[in-house]
């Protein structure tokens, strides 16, 4: 187990290796389907998993501007471990809709007696509110 987890690391790299699944995808492709990753975050996973053998990049022009990535027959090896955490990820979101995932997961369903607020709202309203409180005690 510490040997696959080691190999795989992160969260970003097995989600990459399941984008490869289907075939070739070039860099902008897999930064298109990667939401939240930066170009150079991106960079860093794919040349990670390229160094583990999961992976090999293969240039379509001379100057390696463009390239398409896919996976080894090493890489290939994940589809039936991926695909059963798939099937597994499935299977938890559909019998049991409100368990707590992760640290910061639901916890239950959501309390309809409270508005609706974005996230970091009351982080902001908080930071303000004693600048607001001094300048009223100031004359």
């Amino acid at each position: 187990m510490e040997t696959a987890l080691d190999l795989l690391e992160s969260r970003r790299r097995p989600l990459l290796v399941w984008h490869l699944f289907w075939g070739p995808r070039a860099f902008g492709e897999l930064l298109r389907l990667s939401v939240g990753m930066t170009k150079r975050v991106l960079r860093q996973e794919l040349q990670a998993l390229e160094t583990c053998g999961l992976l090999c990049k293969d240039q379509r022009t001379r100057d390696g501007r463009r390239a398409d990535y896919r996976l080894t027959p090493f890489g290939e090896t994940l589809k039936p471990v991926l695909g059963s955490l798939y099937a597994w990820g499935l299977f938890v979101q559909t019998s049991r809709p409100f368990a707590a995932i992760g640290a910061g997961g639901p916890s239950g369903p959501p309390d309809e007696s409270q508005p609706t607020k974005r996230p970091g709202y009351k982080a902001r309203s908080a930071a303000r509110a004693p600048e607001q409180g001094r300048a009223e005690e100031i004359p």
